[in-house]
């Protein structure tokens, strides 16, 4: 029986053309549905413009679209009810749920450790600032001082938190919305994850691929693809520059190749912004790839191979550069 090269296997242009289509209403739709989240001033404004924003889609994608915002939705729900417990005392709780986490991580929880630590961090009036962006989904702001005295000084200073009881965004005093839009990222994706709606492998490596996804969706979202730090130190930089960033990992082989794949991706974009091809449509390989090699092959079909040899042979000198900074510099 003869080997099929599947490289080799040409996609049908309709095919492909759906592909685009699916990629450009998704990356729209996320992207608003966290506008949505951010700005929404009730309830009932909220589900007004969740509604509106689900039957702007095709038809073909209502139903799929509406299942993963039900999803969410009834996660954040759960974790709603969860805080309603702590009523009053809502920033002592999730700064609890921080702390107690990391000590699991590192395989020393005990209460009364819990305890000691809490007694010796100096809570003032404004250690602690919470709020929910909608209900069941907390944020707690904390001051950058007690933020680095657990994490090492993270020059980022935010994360999406899972602690033992509940899922919640932390971010230092200061934070700017953009910055909270992509822990934001992160927490969707968590519970789109946790209620089974994404494709991902068996035996989830939430410190490779999945957290690699995540990011780059996120990355996206708060537009650092764009960004001239972002780009110098991530993309053009060290390999090792992305581990502890978009990756955790010991594995050499493992940060290469998120490496590649991270500048390939970047590639790509740079390419798709002069055939039409947004930043956002990206979001959608990210979201139904279960590993490294789906995330490569869905993203190449956003940038065919001969859209990206004849953009870039026609450059000349510092070519590239110039095309860079036309895309930083685009909408």
């Amino acid at each position: 029986m003869k080997k099929q090269n599947i490289e080799k296997q040409n996609i049908p242009e309709a095919s492909l053309k759906s592909f685009k289509k699916l990629a450009s209403e998704t990356g729209v739709f996320y992207n608003n549905f966290i506008n949505i989240l951010m700005k929404s001033k009730s309830i009932q404004e909220q589900q007004e413009l969740i509604n509106n924003l689900v039957l702007s889609l095709p038809k073909h994608m209502q139903k799929l679209y509406k299942k993963g915002i039900d999803i969410f939705l009834k996660t954040t729900q759960k974790n709603h009810d969860v805080l309603k417990k702590h009523h009053g005392q809502e920033g002592i709780f999730l700064l609890k749920e921080f702390i107690k986490q990391i000590l699991i991580d590192i395989k020393r929880y005990d209460p009364k450790i819990l305890e000691d630590v809490l007694s010796k961090i100096p809570i003032k009036k404004n250690t602690l600032q919470y709020f929910e962006l909608i209900p069941g989904i907390p944020c707690l702001k904390v001051e950058k001082k007690l933020y680095d005295t657990f994490k090492g000084g993270d020059k980022y200073g935010g994360e999406c938190v899972s602690g033992p009881e509940i899922k919640f965004i932390l971010i230092t005093i200061g934070t700017k919305n953009i910055e909270i839009k992509h822990e934001l990222s992160h927490f969707i994706f968590a519970f789109l994850s946790e209620g089974k709606y994404l494709r991902q492998e068996k035996k989830l490596d939430i410190h490779g691929f999945e957290r690699f996804r995540t990011e780059i969706i996120s990355y996206i979202i708060d537009g650092s693809f764009k960004k001239s730090g972002f780009i110098n130190n991530y993309i053009w930089g060290e390999e090792k520059n992305i581990n502890g960033v978009l990756i955790y990992s010991r594995n050499k082989n493992t940060i290469q190749k998120a490496s590649d794949i991270l500048r390939e991706i970047f590639l790509l974009m740079v390419v798709g912004s002069k055939i039409n091809v947004k930043i956002n449509d990206f979001i959608f390989p990210c979201l139904i790839s279960k590993n490294f090699s789906e995330l490569r092959k869905n993203c190449r079909n956003l940038v065919s191979k001969n859209d990206m040899r004849e953009t870039l042979n026609t450059l000349e000198a510092g070519g590239l550069t110039n095309l860079i900074e036309e895309f930083r510099k685009s909408k």
